[in-house]
């Protein structure tokens, strides 16, 4: 059997800033036949490894490196670890639906193949703001407008979420950009 690798992406704590994770994990004969480890690579076997996120047209957008001549965040030695955080990096694009492959080179090269994500950091940092207005606002008038902005955009990132999860990444990504004109035009909405 082959290195199989296997990754998560994340946004911990900022809209700004992208996590990834492998989480390939060690090789087991009977519970991860595509681990890190004999009989497959193991993490001194790789020579390059990156992360590439494109949009849905599959032109590159954004590289992170993950082992080159100059950078390795793979642990040394052993033992292994089933998740291996790398090192957080710049988040360059904004909400919208991407892929993203992670390919190791070894004594072979393995990829993930392109895998979709959505991002709606953006929109939820805007719904989150327009919370806090509705909360701190003593005007039952203009609360009532935060509180149904509120409403109306936790429906739409609703529909966003569904239209991704059912494979209509076109679908979800054109709704992305209209409500991202909605929040554009909320005072301080930093969406």
């Amino acid at each position: 059997m082959a290195l199989v690798p296997s990754l998560k992406l994340s946004f911990p704590n900022s809209q700004d800033l992208i996590e990834s994770t492998c989480l390939t994990g060690r090789y087991d004969a009977i519970t991860n036949v595509g681990g890190f480890g004999v009989p497959n690579d193991d993490y001194s076997d790789v020579v390059t490894a990156e992360i590439r996120i494109t949009d849905l047209e599959d032109n590159v957008l954004q590289t992170i490196v993950v082992k080159s001549n100059t950078v390795d965040q793979y642990p040394a030695g052993s033992p292994y670890s089933q998740e291996i955080p790398f090192s957080e990096e710049t988040w360059e694009q904004g909400d919208g639906v991407y892929k993203y492959e992670y390919e190791i080179v070894g004594t072979s090269t393995v990829t993930t193949g392109l895998v979709p994500f959505l991002v709606t950091t953006g929109l939820c940092q805007c719904i989150s703001n327009q919370k806090l207005k509705a909360l701190n606002e003593c005007n039952d008038e203009k609360k009532k407008m935060f509180y149904e902005r509120v409403t109306e955009l936790s429906i739409l990132l609703m529909g966003i979420q569904s239209s991704f999860a059912c494979g209509n990444f076109e679908e979800a990504a054109a709704n992305i950009v209209t409500v991202s004109k909605i929040c554009s035009n909320f005072e301080n909405c930093q969406c």
